[in-house]
């Protein structure tokens, strides 16, 4: 069976217009996220009642989790993701390449914006289903 992948278009900003092709993780790379994203938010003291963590909740308590992570974290956690992020031709679909992510004139994504919308894409496309599946897990124990 071949990994997820989803195609992001930015809406609105400096990057409005431009598309990036996401793919899932290998899945012991996702299973790594996973189980890393887990032990950040219970070391940031993020509430993980596991019955209340929709989609929406994993997305909350994983940006509450990040903001609080020191910069050499994030930025490792950042271009991890980004292994995974290509940028897509808005004329031909199959034309993709790795992201040029810097500070230089020559980077694919100009807002700040973006880097974070892609990231937080990346995140749920990882690990939205690794919640949910803990979550019906955990309630069909619970209902036992």
């Amino acid at each position: 069976m071949a990994r997820k992948t989803a195609t992001i278009v930015i809406e609105e900003g400096r990057d409005k217009g431009k598309q990036f092709l996401i793919t899932e993780m290998p899945a012991t790379e996702g299973t790594t996220l996973s189980f890393q994203v887990f032990q950040m938010m219970a070391e940031s003291g993020v509430d993980m009642d596991i019955k209340t963590l929709d989609g929406l909740g994993v997305l909350r308590a994983v940006f509450r989790t990040v903001s609080r992570l020191p910069r050499a974290d994030f930025e490792y956690y950042r271009d991890w993701l980004f292994e995974y992020i290509q940028w897509q031709s808005p004329v031909d679909a199959k034309a993709v390449r790795k992201v040029r992510l810097t500070d230089r004139d020559d980077s694919d994504i100009e807002d700040p914006a973006t880097v974070l919308e892609l990231m937080f894409k990346s995140l749920n496309l990882n690990l939205k289903d690794v919640f949910i599946g803990l979550q019906q897990r955990f309630q069909k124990l619970m209902n036992k």
